[in-house]
C-alpha cells in the first residue's frame, strides 16, 4: 500500500450459530425457546422475512467464532436432545 492511500479494511471473520428449529407461529417458537432454556440451553430467538413465505421464528443457540466450535455445540445439542440441528453463518 503507498503512503496516503488507504488500506483495504480487514475481512471480518464469519461468525456460526447453531439452528435448533424454525416456526412461522411466534407463540409456537416461545413455546420451544422457553423448553430449551428450562432444559439448561442458552438459546435465543430471532425473526427473519422470508421472501414469499412470511415471517419465522428461528430458535438458535450461542455465536461462535469458528465452525468446528459450532460443529461441536450442534453435537452436544443433538446427543443430548435427540433432536437435529443445523450451523448457519451469520
Amino acid at each position: 500500500v503507498a503512503q496516503g492511500e488507504p488500506s483495504a479494511p480487514e475481512q471480518p471473520k464469519p461468525k456460526f450459530t447453531v439452528q435448533l428449529s424454525s416456526f412461522q407461529d411466534r407463540h409456537e417458537a416461545e413455546s420451544f425457546l422457553s423448553t430449551m432454556k428450562s432444559a439448561g440451553h442458552q438459546a435465543y430467538l430471532t425473526e427473519a422475512e422470508v421472501s414469499g413465505k412470511g415471517t419465522f421464528y428461528r430458535i438458535r443457540l450461542g455465536t461462535f467464532r469458528s465452525l468446528d466450535a459450532a460443529n461441536a455445540a450442534k453435537a452436544d445439542y443433538e446427543k443430548s436432545s435427540s433432536k437435529p440441528a443445523s450451523v448457519m453463518k451469520l
